[in-house]
C-alpha cells in the first residue's frame, strides 16, 4: 500500500509539473532579433525610434540602426569604451547617445562626433531641451548651445552626492538622498524633498505623463512616486519585484526592466497581466514602444525580444502542436509526436487526453458533439474525454470531414469514401450509395471499420464537403473527384505533369492546389481559373470564414474572398511556418511547431505597409544628404529646387531603407529614370547605382507596391547634371560665328587677291595684245568678278541657317550642315578660279548645295532629283562653272517654297546633236507655285526682293554670248493645268559644245 501511495504521489507530481509547463503565465508572441539575424551584440541597453520611423539600438559594441531589413553599426574615431545607452534625438535630427564612461556623442557624417566636454562624473543621463544640452560633471552642470556645441554656462552645484539624472519634455531632473533638484529650460532651479522611504533606495528616474516618475531600486513591498507641480504623489505600489534596473514610459503604461522580465502597470498604477512579469526568464534592459504600437524588449545578454502585439499569446510552446479543431471555447490540439491537448480558451487551462504510444503526428482531429474526439494518425481512434480509446483501426487516415450524423468522409493511403461511426440507426441521402460500395475492414477490435470505397488504389491527400450543394470533394494523387448520393464523377482527370495537394470551400466555391503549389478556382463549368497572389513559396493555403489564408515557409498572408481584386495582406506574424490554424470568437489560433499564437484578427493591416526612406546621395564616393530634405515630393511639384551637379559629377548612388518591422513580406519596390518604363529593384538590395550619366535633367521616381496602384506614394528625386563649359549653347554658337566669319574673311582676301592680279595681267598685257584680245581678258575678269559677288550672297544666306539651327539647340543638324556647308564652300572657292569645270564638278556642287537647301525643310517636304542619260560623258563635257545654281535657288526660294503642296524639283541632263552642232540641254523643272504668283508675292512684301544670283548671271551670260556664234540660251516654260492654274515653272539652259 505504501509503495502504490508513492507511486500514486509521484504519478500526481510528475503530472502537475506537466500540467504546470502548459499553464504558465503566457508571454506575448515575439520574434528574437539576435546576433544570428545580424545584430553585433546580444547585449543591448537601450533602444530608441527616430523621427523618421528607424529603431536604434545601444549596446555593447555601441550604436547600431535597424531598418527591420538590415543593421547599420556606426563608429566613434576616438578609442573610448563603446558600449552605452541614452540615445536621443535633436531638433536637426542629430543622433546622440552616452557610452557608460560619460563621455556623450552625436552622429553626423556617418561617424559618431564628440563634443568638448569636460571631464564626467561617470554614466549620468544627459538632457536635450529645445536648443540646449545640459550634461552633468564634476564641478556642476554644464549648459552646451546645442547648434554651436559650445558650453554656455556651468550651473554650480554641490553635486557629490546626485544619484540619478532625467529629463522631461521641458526640465532636468537630479535626485540626492534627500531632494530632487528640477532645472527648466531658462535654467531656473528648484528643488522637492524626496519621500523619507525612497531615501537612500532611489533606483531611477522617468518620465511619466505628468511629469517625473522616481522609483526605487528594489521594489519588495515599495512605492513610485510620480513628481508633479513640484509635489510627490504616491504613484505605484510594488510587491514582489527584485531589483529595477530601468524603466520606461509608453502611451498608456509604466514599464519597470527586472532581472526577471518586464512588470507593466497603467496610468492609474494598477498592475497589467496580472501583476505577473512579461518575459520572466529574461533580463530586460528597457521596454519602447514605437508609433506603429509594436513593443521591442531589449535584453542583457539575449538581443531584442519584438513584439508586435502585446496581446498576441504564444502557449502550449513544449508540445508541438499540428493539427487544431474547436469547438465553442474548447480547443484540441493534435501534436505532432502523436498528443491529444485540450485547452480552455477562457482560462487557459490545459488538459492532457491522450498520448499514442507510437508517437506518429496527428493528421486529423474532430470533436463529436456525442462526446468524443476522432484523431487520425498511424490509427484511426475515436477517443472519449478522458483518454480511453473507444474505437481502433489501423487505417491511416490523412483528413475527414463530418457529412450528417451517421458518416465522415475520408481520404486515406489507398483508399476515398465514406464510414459509418455515427449514428447507424440515424436516416442518410448517403445511404444508397455507401450500401453498394460497402466494404468492412477486418480488425483486432470487436467492431469492423464500417466503411464504403468511393475510390480504391489512391493516395488521398484532402477532403471537403460542400453543405449547401450536398457534395463531397476528394483530392488524391491520380486526380480530383466529386461525389454526390447518386453518383462519383472525375472532376480534373490524372495528368503525368500535374499532382493534387489540398482543397477548400468557399461559399460554393472550389478552391484548390496543385503540386506546383498553385491555386485555382473551380466555376460552375467545371473550367479551372488559376488565381496568381504573386507570392513565392506558397507552400499551404486554407479557408476560415470568407478568408483565404496563404502559408509560405515563414509568413503568413490572407485574402478577403470577398475583395475582387483578391488582394493579399500580410499578419503581423512571421518567422515560422504555420501548421494549422482556426477562429475562435475575433481571435486566429495559429499552430507552430514551437506553440500556438493567439492573436486578434484584425482585417485592416495598412499600418503594416513599409515606408520608403531615401538615406542619402553617394555622388563620385561622397555622400550628400540634402536629399534627405527633399524626400517626400508630390508626382508633378516643380516648387523644389532640384540639385546640380558638375558634369565630371555624374556617379550616383541613391541609399535608401525600406522600414518594414511586422513582417519581412518583400514588398516590390520599382523605379523608372524620367518618363522611362517602371523597373523592379531587387529585393536584396538597398542602393539604386547610376553610372556614367550624360549632362541633362534626371527626375528618379520610386514607388513601394504594385504600379498599378495610384494610391501608392511616389517619391521623386530631381537632379541636373550640368554641360561642360565647351558644349554649353552660347559657346557653341560663338565658335560658329567665329567660324562663319574665318570663311567670309578668307573668301574676301582671296577675290581681292584675284582682282589685283586680274589688274595687273591686265596692264602687262595692254602693251602686247590687240583690242580684241584685251577686250576679252576684261570680260573675263569681269566674269570672274561676277561669279565671286554671287557667292557671298549663297554664304550669307547658309550661315543664317546655322545660326537658327544653334538658337533651337539643334547641334547635331547645325554640325551635319556646317560640315556640308564647309565642303561646298571649298568647292566653290575652287571652281570660281575655273571659267569651265566638268560636269562632274558641276554635278556634285549642285547636289551638295540641294543637299543643304533640304535640310532647312521639314522631313519629307522638299525632294530633289537630278536625272541624265546613259550616252552622256560627265569627264568630258566642260561647262561654265556653277551656272545652274541661279536658276535651282529660284526655282527653291520663289517657287516651291510657298507651296503646301511636297515640294519637288528635278534637274534633266540630256545631249542634243544635230547635222550642225551638238547642245547640251539642263532643263530645271518644279512644281511651286509659277513665275507670275512668286512676282505677286514679291509685289506685297515690304522691301521688294530681286534675285542676286538671277542679276549676276544674266549679266555672266551676257558676257558669255559676247562674240561668239554659238550662244548659251535660257528658256523660262511656265506649266498650267488643265484649268490653267500655275503648277510650276521650267527652264531649259542650252550649252553649246564646243
Amino acid at each position: 500500500m505504501k509503495i502504490l501511495s508513492c507511486f500514486k504521489a509521484l504519478f500526481l507530481t510528475f503530472f502537475l509539473i506537466f500540467l504546470h509547463s502548459y499553464t504558465q503565465a503566457q508571454d506575448p508572441y515575439h520574434i528574437l532579433i539576435d546576433k544570428a539575424k545580424g545584430l553585433p551584440s546580444n547585449g543591448v541597453y537601450d533602444v530608441f525610434q527616430d523621427k523618421a520611423g528607424f529603431i536604434w539600438l545601444a549596446h555593447r559594441t555601441g550604436l547600431s540602426r535597424y531598418d527591420g531589413y538590415e543593421f547599420i553599426n556606426y563608429k566613434s574615431n576616438g578609442e573610448r569604451s563603446k558600449a552605452g545607452s541614452d540615445i536621443h534625438q535633436d531638433k536637426y535630427g542629430r543622433l546622440w547617445y552616452q557610452n557608460f564612461d560619460g563621455y556623450i556623442f552625436y552622429l553626423e557624417n556617418n561617424l559618431l562626433q564628440t563634443i568638448n566636454q569636460n571631464q564626467p562624473r561617470g554614466y549620468f543621463n544627459f538632457a536635450i531641451i529645445d536648443d540646449k544640452i545640459m550634461i552633468l560633471q564634476k564641478n556642476g552642470i554644464d549648459v552646451f548651445d546645442l547648434k554651436t556645441l559650445k558650453i554656455i554656462t556651468t550651473i554650480k552645484l554641490d553635486l557629490i552626492d546626485i544619484d540619478k539624472t532625467k529629463q522631461s519634455d521641458t526640465h532636468f531632473y537630479c535626485t540626492t538622498n534627500d531632494f530632487i533638484y528640477i532645472i527648466d529650460y531658462q535654467l531656473n532651479m528648484q528643488k522637492v524633498k524626496v519621500p523619507l522611504d525612497l531615501s537612500t533606495k532611489i533606483g531611477g528616474l522617468q518620465k511619466s505623463k505628468n511629469g517625473m516618475i522616481i522609483f526605487p531600486k528594489y521594489a519588495i513591498d515599495a512605492k513610485a512616486y510620480e513628481i508633479t507641480n513640484n509635489q510627490c504623489k504616491e504613484n505605484i505600489n510594488f510587491k514582489n519585484i527584485s531589483l529595477i534596473q530601468n524603466a520606461a514610459y509608453t502611451k498608456k503604461y509604466y514599464w519597470f526592466a527586472t532581472t526577471q522580465g518586464a512588470y507593466c502597470f497603467d496610468e492609474n498604477g494598477q498592475a497589467v497581466n496580472d501583476g505577473r512579469a512579461f518575459f520572466a526568464d529574461k533580463s530586460i534592459s528597457y521596454v519602447l514602444e514605437d508609433r506603429e504600437g509594436n513593443y521591442w524588449f531589449s535584453t542583457t545578454n539575449e538581443g531584442v525580444l519584438f513584439v508586435p502585439k502585446l496581446n498576441a499569446k504564444i502557449f502550449a510552446n513544449q508540445i508541438k502542436p499540428n493539427k487544431l479543431f474547436i469547438n465553442e471555447n474548447t480547443l484540441y490540439i493534435g501534436t505532432k509526436n502523436g498528443g491529444i491537448l485540450s485547452a480552455n480558451l477562457l482560462d487557459f487551462s490545459f488538459k492532457k487526453i491522450f498520448q499514442e504510444q507510437s508517437k506518429h503526428e496527428i493528421t486529423s482531429i474532430k470533436y463529436d458533439k456525442r462526446g468524443f474526439i476522432l484523431s487520425a494518425s498511424s490509427k484511426f481512434n475515436t477517443i472519449d474525454l478522458n483518454g480511453n480509446i473507444q474505437k481502433e483501426w489501423l487505417i491511416a487516415i490523412k483528413d475527414m470531414q463530418k457529412i450528417d450524423e451517421k458518416y465522415y468522409a475520408f481520404v486515406a493511403s489507398g483508399k476515398c469514401g465514406l464510414m459509418n461511426i455515427g449514428n447507424k440507426n440515424a436516416p442518410s441521402e448517403w445511404d444508397s450509395i455507401f450500401s453498394k460500395k460497402k466494404f468492412q475492414y477486418a480488425t483486432t477490435q470487436k467492431e469492423a471499420f464500417e466503411h464504403s470505397n468511393f475510390i480504391e488504389n489512391v493516395r488521398g491527400k484532402n477532403v471537403m464537403y460542400l453543405k449547401e450543394k450536398n457534395q463531397i470533394f476528394f483530392i488524391t494523387n491520380l486526380g480530383f473527384f466529386k461525389a454526390t448520393p447518386k453518383k462519383i464523377t472525375e472532376i480534373v482527370k490524372f495528368s503525368k505533369n500535374i499532382s493534387y495537394e489540398k482543397i477548400q470551400v468557399y461559399n460554393e466555391e472550389i478552391y484548390y492546389m496543385d503540386g506546383k503549389r498553385h491555386i485555382y478556382k473551380l466555376g460552375e463549368k467545371q473550367e479551372a481559373e488559376k488565381i496568381d497572389f504573386k507570392l513565392p513559396n506558397v507552400l499551404n493555403f486554407k479557408i476560415l470564414d470568407n478568408y483565404l489564408f496563404l502559408i509560405t515557409s515563414n509568413e503568413l498572408f490572407f485574402v478577403d474572398l470577398k475583395d475582387k481584386n483578391k488582394t493579399v495582406l500580410p499578419l503581423e506574424i512571421y518567422g515560422k511556418e504555420v501548421n494549422d490554424l482556426v477562429f475562435w470568437k475575433d481571435k486566429l489560433l495559429i499552430a507552430f511547431d514551437s506553440g500556438i499564437i493567439l492573436n486578434d484578427f484584425e482585417k485592416n493591416t495598412d499600418q503594416n505597409k513599409p515606408i520608403f526612406i531615401v538615406n542619402n546621395l553617394n555622388i563620385n564616393g561622397q555622400i550628400n544628404d540634402t536629399i534627405t530634405k527633399k524626400t517626400y515630393i508630390d508626382f508633378g511639384d516643380n516648387s523644389q529646387d532640384n540639385l546640380q551637379f558638375a558634369h565630371n559629377q555624374n556617379n550616383i548612388e541613391i541609399n535608401y531603407s525600406i522600414l518594414s518591422f511586422k513582417t519581412n513580406f518583400n514588398f516590390p519596390l520599382y523605379y523608372k529614370i524620367n518618363d522611362n518604363n517602371w523597373e523592379l529593384m531587387s529585393p536584396e538590395v538597398r542602393i539604386l547605382k547610376l553610372l556614367e550619366l550624360s549632362p541633362n535633367d534626371y527626375t528618379i521616381s520610386f514607388r513601394l507596391g504594385n504600379i498599378k496602384n495610384n494610391n501608392d506614394k511616389i517619391t521623386i528625386i530631381k537632379f541636373t547634371i550640368l554641360k561642360p563649359w565647351w558644349k554649353n549653347n552660347l559657346f557653341v554658337a560663338l565658335c560658329s560665328i567665329v567660324l562663319g566669319l574665318i570663311f567670309l574673311f578668307y573668301y574676301r582676301f582671296q577675290t581681292r587677291i584675284l582682282k589685283n592680279q586680274n589688274k595687273l595681267l591686265l596692264e602687262k598685257n595692254q602693251l602686247l595684245s590687240e583690242k580684241l584680245t584685251l577686250e576679252n581678258s576684261l570680260n573675263k575678269s569681269i566674269l570672274t568678278s561676277i561669279k565671286a559677288q554671287m557667292n557671298p550672297h549663297f554664304f550669307y544666306n547658309a550661315l543664317n541657317t546655322i545660326q537658327s539651327f544653334i538658337f533651337t539647340d539643334n547641334k547635331r543638324e547645325a554640325s551635319n550642315y556646317l560640315a556640308k556647308f564647309s565642303k561646298l564652300t571649298r568647292m566653290i572657292l575652287e571652281m570660281s578660279e575655273k571659267e569651265k569645270v566638268t560636269l562632274t564638278e558641276e554635278i556634285k556642287a549642285i547636289t551638295l548645295y540641294l543637299e543643304l537647301e533640304k535640310m532647312c525643310f521639314d522631313d519629307g517636304d522638299f525632294d530633289f532629283q537630278i536625272i541624265m542619260n546613259d550616252n552622256i560623258n560627265l569627264e568630258y563635257i566642260k561647262i561654265p562653272s556653277m551656272i545652274i545654281q541661279p536658276y535651282v535657288e529660284n526655282a527653291i526660294k520663289h517657287g516651291l517654297l510657298h507651296t503646301k503642296n511636297k515640294k519637288i524639283l528635278h534637274i534633266i541632263l540630256a545631249q542634243n546633236t544635230t547635222k550642225n552642232n551638238t547642245n547640251f540641254l539642263i532643263t530645271i523643272d518644279d512644281n511651286g507655285i509659277g513665275r507670275k504668283r512668286s512676282a505677286e508675292i514679291n509685289e506685297t512684301k515690304r522691301e521688294k526682293h530681286q534675285s542676286f544670283a538671277t542679276k549676276a548671271n544674266q549679266k555672266r551670260l551676257e558676257i558669255l554670248n559676247q562674240n561668239t556664234e554659238n550662244k548659251v540660251l535660257v528658256d523660262f516654260i511656265d506649266k498650267f493645268d488643265n484649268q490653267n492654274q500655275p503648277i510650276g515653272t521650267k527652264v531649259i539652259i542650252t550649252i553649246p559644245i564646243i
